[in-house]
């Protein structure tokens, strides 16, 4: 297999690429990445959390508009 090569846009002269040369872009590429899938892991944690506690209020309510005992039709 050939090594990867770039074109340079002035000459057009091909350019070898070396694990030396590509390793600075592949590091600021991952570190991008990362960066940027911490701060959506963030997120989904944050609207995981609130919709638990959406959740939890729907099934457990804790206001009622009554302050009395409630009173059935026929009672």
């Amino acid at each position: 297999m050939s090594d990867p090569r770039i074109v340079c846009p002035h000459c057009s002269t091909p350019i070898k690429l070396t694990d030396t040369m590509v390793a600075p872009l592949i590091a600021r590429t991952r570190e991008q990445f990362e960066r940027q899938f911490a701060r959506k892991a963030a997120e989904f944690s944050k609207r995981e959390s609130n919709i638990r506690k959406m959740r939890d209020a729907l099934a457990n309510p804790t206001h009622t508009k009554s302050t009395g005992p409630r009173m059935l039709c026929g009672e």
